[in-house]
């Protein structure tokens, strides 16, 4: 049984909602917890908040297909976020500059870091749309906004 937007415009719509948002919060803010944990020399408190950090993602998921958050033609979705990451490098290149004009050389080389892995990303999606869904890497119509979806 598909659980896909099962309670939307029920009376839990509204607390799935709420606990989606705090569930991707959580995510982040575990993830910060683990980076300044670490910086202070607690590796085994890191190790923990991150798994923490993976489990509340995972959670915040279920909520948002409870929700039917996100369209079921999940393979134009997939496009969209694959042009996102795949253009990773136009909007991450001017803050590692900035950074870099800062002195902030360490924390320039890791967002560079990341903008590898978001390219990365990218390679990904790719090789999976030319998998399952090759006719929409031929066409640009009806392409998803990935950027609407992720700020609303």
């Amino acid at each position: 049984m598909s659980i896909y937007g099962v309670t939307k415009g029920t009376e839990l719509e509204k607390t799935i909602d709420i606990f989606m948002k705090a569930e991707t919060n959580g995510s982040m803010l575990y993830q910060a917890l683990a980076r300044m944990v670490r910086e202070q020399g607690y590796a085994d408190a890191a190790d923990e908040f991150v798994k923490i950090a993976n489990q509340e993602a995972i959670h915040s998921g279920y909520f948002a297909v409870l929700n039917g958050k996100y369209t079921q033609d999940f393979w134009k979705l997939v496009k969209g976020i694959h042009k996102a990451e795949a253009a990773a490098s136009q909007s991450i290149t001017p803050m590692i500059e900035a950074l870099k004009v800062m002195g902030l050389n360490e924390a320039a080389n890791e967002l560079s870091v990341f903008m590898d892995q978001e390219t990365q990303h990218g390679i990904i999606t790719e090789r999976l749309l030319k998998k399952h869904a090759p006719e929409l890497l031929e066409n640009d119509a009806d392409d998803v906004s990935v950027m609407s979806m992720l700020t609303d």
